[in-house]
């Protein structure tokens, strides 16, 4: 009787450490708006025309990021201002880091063309692990006005796979501009298990395995 309450008080000193460690993993909690966003801008090495997609960097020769376009483009070089072409409207722009473990924060400024303005823009965020994040923007300035920034960060530091701008339905976008991501910073610190919650995974382990001994050798005194 009494070795069965061991037992089981070991097991359950075990199995409680190890669900504290466990715990203790980063566990991501996803993106949410920026009220203070800001970053370094998106850049282009030449000027693109009539292109639906390019590459651009995130400043002057940092990390790639490639970009997609619904409705044909053109952009200057320098810091990166995406139009439609002259007969193409501008509906969606899709936003992809080569490394898709390398930016934490996304925020961008435009305009709305006036043809079915509606002041609202919509951002879907997919993360490192294919997670899906929405947001809405309502109330946005225009049209043929600038709208302030615009854009969510991770409170955890989980990285965007792809960022994707869309316009209203009936909507498009006049420009787009002042696109801005934010590095993960380096850490150099490691999470590790506290002392006490390994004292008591090792203390349960401890337990299971005297139990065990002392089976062993009361078969063997049995024989």
């Amino acid at each position: 009787m009494r070795r069965s309450a061991l037992k089981s008080a070991a097991i359950a000193l075990a199995t409680g450490a190890a669900l504290t460690i466990l715990a203790s993993a980063p566990c991501y909690a996803g993106f949410i708006t920026d009220p203070n966003p800001g970053g370094v801008k998106l850049y282009n090495d030449d000027a693109n025309s009539n292109v639906s997609s390019f590459i651009a960097n995130v400043g002057n020769g940092g990390p790639t990021v490639g970009v997609h376009t619904t409705g044909n483009s053109q952009t200057g070089s320098g810091f990166a201002i995406i139009k439609p072409m002259r007969d193409s409207l501008l509906t969606q722009v899709v936003f992809t880091p080569t490394d898709p473990t390398l930016f934490t924060a996304f925020n961008f400024r435009g305009q709305i063309a006036p043809t079915g303005y509606t002041g609202i823009i919509k951002l879907t965020i997919v993360d490192v692990s294919d997670i899906h994040f929405d947001f809405t923007f309502s109330g946005v300035a225009g049209p043929n006005s600038d709208f302030a920034s615009l854009g969510v960060y991770s409170p955890d530091l989980d990285t965007i796979k792809s960022a994707t701008i869309w316009a209203d339905a009936g909507e498009s976008f006049k420009t787009i501009k002042q696109i801005q991501f934010t590095e993960r910073p380096e850490t150099t610190t490691t999470e590790v298990p506290e002392p006490l919650t390994m004292s008591l995974f090792a203390a349960g382990l401890a337990g299971i395995a005297g139990l065990r001994r002392r089976k062993s050798n009361s078969g063997a005194a049995a024989a």
